[in-house]
């Protein structure tokens, strides 16, 4: 072999290990965006199928946690809530639109929709995507409705099936800069864990608390016409994702007993998947938060509060929270 032809193979040799070094595999961020005058938002289809099929994991723990005594098909529920929630529109919605608060306003408007409502639109130019997802029910062949923990007056399943509402499981998403982990801390205040809103005393009694679980006994401000709204919420939390359902009764430390019968049942879930944002050219970990709720009144308070102002006042809540977090992310002086 000729001295020049060692020489060019050992350079060829040099150049493909060279590549091969400095263009490592590298894991693309899950979405794109431009800030400035009109900010833009982009993702692939691979991007999508990445993002989706990491958070579906995670909702699917929060679906199974949240709702695995209510009688529902809760595959149905995880596949209509990852097409509705996880497309390339809804998470660049959630990405880029501007709550509308600042370092000045924020306790203002957090105090403003803990009771107020929020439509579906405005919440979505505010940066909250919500839905109402379809059920399908589904009740088990045995269960021990009348003596179930989970439930006030409820003598079948049927009577269950006939309080959930038609037009849909109440739902929402939105987007904070926050880890998930600090997410999941923030929220674990009994007073936000399954809604926001205002209270008719000095806020929620906890009975019970725990590293990764909690019961609280509620008794929130519906409105001046309507009356106080008592509750018992037990909350679990696992990684990423916590969920909550009513409770009967809880003692406290001081041996106080509570008990609650407003409520027929009290289901929910919030998933606090992370979510690799590149912008402007800087790479961080932003947190996707997904939640959703079901709850019935028993007796006159099922009839008092209609499905509407239940649903819109869980989007203010929702936006409310969402505010809440941003003023923690941001330092502002929460009140």
């Amino acid at each position: 072999m000729k001295l020049t032809s060692i020489f060019e193979s050992m350079f060829l040799l040099t150049s493909a290990a060279l590549q091969i070094g400095s263009s490592p595999s590298e894991k693309l961020p899950d979405v794109t965006v431009t800030s400035g005058g009109e900010p833009s938002c982009t993702m692939s289809d691979e991007q999508l199928a990445q993002l989706k099929k990491r958070v579906k994991k995670i909702l699917s723990a929060g679906i199974d946690k949240g709702f695995g005594d209510f009688p529902i098909n809760r595959a149905k529920l995880l596949s209509k809530m990852a097409s509705q929630f996880l497309t390339e529109k809804t998470i660049c919605q959630a990405l880029t639109a501007q709550s509308g608060a600042t370092e000045q306003t924020h306790n203002e408007i957090r105090e403003k929709y803990n009771g107020d409502c929020l439509s579906q639109k405005d919440a979505w130019e505010k940066g909250v995507v919500a839905k109402r997802l379809p059920l399908e029910t589904s009740c088990p062949e045995s269960y021990d409705w009348p003596n179930s923990p989970f439930y006030n007056e409820v003598e079948t399943c049927e009577d269950v099936t006939a309080a959930i509402d038609s037009e849909g499981l109440p739902a929402t998403m939105y987007v904070s800069d926050m880890e998930p982990s600090a997410v999941q801390s923030y929220l674990a205040k009994p007073a936000v864990a399954s809604l926001y809103t205002k209270y008719a005393n000095s806020g929620p009694i906890v009975c019970a608390s725990g590293s990764n679980s909690q019961v609280a006994f509620h008794k929130i401000f519906v409105s001046k016409a309507l009356p106080t709204l008592d509750y018992i919420m037990g909350e679990i939390r696992g990684s990423n994702w916590s969920a909550w359902n009513l409770l009967r009764t809880c003692t406290d430390e001081n041996g106080n007993k509570y008990s609650a019968a407003d409520l027929m049942f009290n289901f929910g879930m919030r998933v606090m998947a992370p979510i690799t944002v590149e912008i402007d050219g800087h790479e961080a970990t932003n947190t996707l938060i997904i939640s959703s709720v079901a709850a019935a009144g028993t007796g006159t308070i099922g009839k008092i509060v209609p499905s509407l102002l239940s649903y819109r006042r869980f989007i203010a809540a929702e936006y409310a929270k969402s505010v809440l977090l941003e003023a923690k992310s941001n330092g502002w002086d929460i009140e």
